[in-house]
């Protein structure tokens, strides 16, 4: 709504201009320099820098702009390493950092009463960073009383080998575990890690739930621009199959179509899938594409002529949109408040822009004005969940041929989370299974053949016993009897007779009796053992000392 009227309101026009850094922080740094080493007289000079896209990229190029007194302003970045004004004091975003990422996992964790998570990061900067944060988070957390998850993480080197992947999931398998939060990029190491995973049983068994962090992006659902499939007859692709099914993304997101709330957000949609009839705008949009995408350079017309091509708006356009409009505001209220002729700095453009709120595709943008990062209390986090699609799996035409669509099941606004359908787990149905491995126990059950062996010598124990207690009854009037002292052997007997009634209660098992039972049946061993053998002993030892 800020922009109606804005043409009559604001003096300045705006222009664009795009730049590949082909996913290299080199590239980008190279660009920034170029850029602002412009003569003015001779080359338009930006006043602001959209982008870029991975914090492994903005994190130095934003140095660099910084120094040289340009905004840079990011759709996707959320390394908390970029909130240090000291390095970053012009880079601003309008997606919240990965710490406000961290406490929206907890949260839907504590939503589903889950108390054990296991973290896979990649040992770099932006991974490292938003594992220290969902474990500081968590501490926080547990220390305020909101919620009690128990978090370990597990780093992989960028370049990991196969014996790297395959210890860094064993250790993961070892935690016991059930639920699994992935910060793993790029798409071919996903895939090594959930085929390992698959491989050591902790992933497409029906008992394993994998999240994953934007980094991920749209790998589960589509390769190099197009909607990926799963061929069940490849071994490889077949393991993937069982692994992503039921996974999900946690992530901000720039909108949630089912919500009619999200108007902004539904009315951009509607413009991207518009421009695909202009031809004017795709012949621009395919004059500025990256040449580079997803690890190999690839033509234009391989992206812009697919259907699924400006489909829905993604991951980040509802953000760069945002991003754009924020400065241009900015740069508009500055020119409302200056005096005329006046060019505004690099520094009171982005002083501006983060004092700046406005109603943005992906809700309220709320910039904080200590960092330049929104407040994730403004931005809407989304977990959507992968699963077979059902239009598509398998079809007529490619019968061995499956695919996954992403469906949004809950979202978290405003601090709470609400459910827009139930999600899907691995096993295929919606119930939540449980966050730690059923534990193998040993209860070290007697076998039924000891049982009976014991139960026996048991018997002839107590024969015996009552036999001859019986006998030396009926002859007590002997003179070797009465030389043997009665009484005692009387003892002996019934010593001899307690310790063997001791093995009948330990042929008892706990599913045989009630819990009272097994509490006494636990308990009379020993008693019947003590007794007896005090019993037996002491008649024998004062038998002996009379003597």
């Amino acid at each position: 709504p800020e922009l109606n009227g804005i043409n009559e309101r604001c003096p300045l026009k705006f222009y664009t201009n795009s730049f590949d850094t082909k996913g290299n922080p080199k590239a980008g740094v190279s660009h920034i320099m170029n850029l602002t080493d412009r003569e003015q007289d001779q080359q338009l000079i930006p006043y602001a820098f959209l982008g870029a896209a991975r914090s492994t990229v903005s994190i130095p190029t934003s140095i660099i702009s910084s120094l040289r007194g340009f905004p840079q302003i990011s759709p996707h970045s959320t390394a908390p390493t970029l909130d240090d004004t000291m390095q970053h004091d012009l880079f601003g975003r309008t997606i919240p950092n990965d710490d406000g990422t961290a406490v929206a996992l907890l949260t839907q964790l504590a939503y589903w009463n889950i108390e054990h998570i296991a973290v896979l990061h990649i040992n770099d900067a932006y991974g490292n960073a938003f594992a220290n944060g969902i474990r500081d988070s968590a501490k926080n957390m547990w220390e305020s009383g909101t919620t009690n998850v128990i978090v370990e993480s597990v780093n992989l080197h960028p370049d990991a080998d196969d014996a790297a992947i395959f210890n860094a999931i064993q250790r993961l398998n070892g935690t016991q575990y059930t639920y699994f939060f992935g910060i793993v990029y790029p798409t071919t190491m996903l895939d090594k890690v959930m085929e390992e995973a698959y491989d050591q049983g902790i992933a497409g068994t029906g008992l394993h739930t994998w999240l994953f962090s934007d980094s991920v992006g749209t790998s589960v659902t589509h390769h190099n621009g197009a909607v990926r499939t799963y061929d069940i007859r490849n071994t490889t692709e077949k393991k993937l199959l069982k692994a992503y099914r039921g996974s999900g993304l946690l992530a901000a997101t720039g909108g949630i179509s089912e919500l009619p709330e999200m108007e902004s957000f539904n009315s951009l949609a509607l413009a991207m899938r518009q421009m695909r009839t202009d031809k004017q705008d795709m012949s621009f949009l395919d004059a500025h594409l990256p040449q580079y995408y997803s690890g190999k350079s690839v033509q234009h017309s391989e992206i812009t002529q697919k259907s699924s091509f400006l489909s829905q708006p993604g991951t980040i356009a509802p953000f760069l949109y945002d991003a754009a409009v924020g400065l241009g505001l900015a740069a508009c209220e500055l020119m409302s408040t200056s005096e005329p002729n006046k060019y505004f700095t690099g520094e009171e453009l982005f002083k501006a822009f983060v004092n700046t709120s406005f109603h943005g595709t992906s809700g309220l943008v709320d910039i904080d004005p200590e960092t330049g990062t929104r407040k994730p209390q403004s931005a809407v986090f989304s977990l959507t969940n992968f699963v077979d699609d059902e239009d598509a799996s398998p079809s007529l035409e490619f019968p061995q041929k499956v695919r996954f669509r992403g469906e949004q099941t809950y979202y978290l606004h405003s601090g709470k989370w609400a459910a827009i359908k139930n999600y899907t787990y691995n096993d295929g149905t919606h119930n939540r299974p449980p966050d730690l491995q059923a534990a193998d126990v040993n209860r070290h059950i007697i076998s039924t053949r000891i049982k009976v062996v014991g139960l026996v010598l048991c018997g002839i124990i107590i024969g015996l016993a009552s036999i001859f207690a019986g006998w030396t009854y009926y002859n007590r009037h002997l003179q070797v009897v009465r030389s043997s002292q009665p009484i005692f052997l009387y003892i002996i007997s019934s010593g001899t007779l307690l310790m063997g009634t001791s093995i009948i209660p330990r042929t008892f098992e706990f599913s045989d009796v009630h819990h009272i039972g097994s509490d006494m049946a636990c308990m009379a061993p020993p008693w019947l053992l003590a007794v007896g053998w005090s019993l037996t002993f002491s008649a024998l030892f004062t038998k002996t000392s009379r003597i």
